[in-house]
């Protein structure tokens, strides 16, 4: 197996050791267990560029960003707490230079500051984090971030602020399964941004005031809103999108 470029597991720990490290020819591992992780050495894994670990994240996080941090070709990266487990502060994350899409699934305790993010990210998806504080005010400073989704329960809070020029290029959106009330956008915030997807936030009361103002926006999608949130967009608030050339409403 020692031509083998992708590997997909099934994050259960096998209990004996998995030598993997002999693989030098991998380029994807997907969904292994974080205990199977800390037997390999990473150094090995000189063409690795697509990793998913599953597990524990609370015990021995330093050890295992650092080991991660030895990826060099590394680029996509996600990480999945196991049930009942947090994720801690994550400020290890500035030690991985090279990732630019990081995927998280799992409570997080806090989410570190822009500076502690690989700073040439360019994709973040967050999927069950439990995130009480607005994530916005931490991640609109990422100057290379293209694409943001904040999936099923990821952010908790009742209201989203982007302040004003927040995410220079940011050009996807995607807001799905989140308790919100309200999203606010301040003036000159998402100058870039081109697709906008709004899906199964039964509370969110309507779109963006300032979304009219976003010159860019290409594509609208509404999936799975209330009836009274649809209705607003066709009416009072179609002035708000009237500029954007799909709106879609599933």
């Amino acid at each position: 197996m020692n031509k083998l470029r992708h590997l997909y597991m099934y994050a259960h720990a096998f209990g004996k050791s998995l030598q993997i490290d002999t693989l030098q020819h991998l380029q994807t591992l997907s969904n292994l267990h974080i205990q199977d992780w800390k037997q390999a050495n990473p150094a090995n894994l000189i063409n690795l560029r697509k990793l998913g670990l599953t597990g524990n994240f609370g015990t021995n996080a330093d050890e295992i960003f650092i080991s991660l941090s030895r990826l060099l070709c590394l680029q996509s990266l996600f990480l999945q707490s196991e049930d009942n487990f947090m994720f801690p502060s994550l400020r290890q994350l500035s030690l991985l230079r090279r990732v630019i899409k990081l995927q998280i699934r799992g409570e997080i305790r806090k989410l570190p500051s822009s500076n502690e993010f690989p700073q040439r990210l360019t994709q973040l998806i967050f999927h069950k984090s439990h995130l009480n504080d607005d994530p916005m005010e931490m991640l609109k400073d990422l100057p290379y971030l293209f694409v943001l989704r904040l999936k099923a329960f990821s952010y908790v809070g009742k209201q989203l602020k982007v302040s004003a020029g927040g995410f220079p290029q940011l050009e996807i959106l995607e807001l799905e399964y989140l308790l919100l009330q309200e999203v606010h956008v301040e003036e000159s915030a998402l100058p870039q941004l081109r697709s906008f997807h709004i899906s199964s936030c039964s509370d969110l009361r309507r779109i963006p005031e300032r979304m009219k103002f976003v010159t860019t926006l290409r594509e609208l999608q509404i999936r799975q809103m209330p009836r009274r949130f649809t209705d607003r967009l066709q009416g009072e608030d179609y002035c708000k999108v009237q500029h954007v050339p799909s709106i879609k409403i599933l």
